[in-house]
């Protein structure tokens, strides 16, 4: 119920009566309190969500997510210390969880504590050898940080941690991207196509750049063959937009976008 943000306030206030029956019928039901803890946080209340989410860690000690919601709760209400505590508390409950570290690791680094963080980010991906999410964290890290080389190697070791999954295997073309470096954006994308073919969004990516790059005979086929089999993505038309625009062809290039906004309504950059 929660999640039904377009209901407003009455929502909220089917998640707080929701959540009061359960604990009628299961007192101690962590979940329950957990879902109060948020209703109460996401209405500004939130002496009222710590003690709800209080009450969750209480309940089941061993839930991960108990305690960041708890340490958000105190972060929320400008209490660093008592947010500092429940971070620490969820990985002492839970040392051998990727999650736990991760999630004090995030904490420091809100924090400032480049340091601790990247430390925490160190543990988390020693816990699992595939884990993406710490190892995409500390890639971060290491960019704030200067150290561009390391990750860069990271970024392009995540292909090999995690085959599959597409924030890995396309961490370092997004990585070229955001320090400006468009050609070895471009050949990373092309890489990944040869070996990740059915992945649209590496395609939609690649000649998102190819544009950039102003090598529009190359992006005008690939998106082609985007367009011939699936007419209505909104990405492809996008990109079709924006080549409609640079070859001088407005009205073409609005029919495009107007077709991209109504396949996919929250296409910010359509808009744009």
């Amino acid at each position: 119920v929660l999640e039904r943000k377009e209901a407003g306030r009455t929502s909220f206030s089917e998640a707080q009566t929701a959540a009061e029956a359960a604990l009628k019928l299961v007192p101690n039901s962590a979940r329950a309190h957990a879902i109060l803890g948020e209703k109460y946080m996401l209405t500004h209340d939130r002496e009222k969500s710590i003690q709800e989410l209080q009450k969750a860690v209480d309940a089941d000690p061993k839930r991960v997510e108990g305690y960041a919601a708890l340490g958000s709760a105190y972060l929320a209400a400008g209490q660093s210390a008592e947010g500092e505590a429940a971070f620490k508390k969820g990985v002492e409950v839970n040392p051998r969880s990727v999650e736990s570290h991760v999630l004090l690791g995030q904490f420091w680094f809100s924090q400032r504590k480049i340091t601790d963080a990247e430390a925490e980010m160190r543990t988390a991906a020693g816990l699992d050898p595939h884990a993406v999410v710490p190892r995409l964290f500390l890639a971060r890290i290491l960019v704030v940080t200067g150290r561009l080389n390391d990750a860069e190697k990271l970024y392009a070791d995540l292909k090999k941690v995690a085959p599959d999954d597409p924030r890995a295997y396309q961490a370092l073309a997004s990585f070229y991207l955001s320090r400006g470096q468009k050609e070895k954006a471009a050949a990373e994308f092309q890489s990944l196509l040869q070996s990740k073919p059915k992945d649209a969004t590496v395609k939609a990516n690649l000649v998102a750049v190819l544009i950039d790059l102003k090598r529009m005979k190359e992006a005008q086929a690939l998106n082609q063959e985007v367009l011939r089999k699936s007419p209505g993505d909104p990405q492809a038309l996008l990109s079709s937009g924006r080549m409609l625009m640079a070859d001088g062809k407005y009205q073409e290039a609005a029919a495009a976008l107007q077709a991209a906004v109504k396949s996919e309504p929250n296409c910010a950059a359509c808009y744009f």
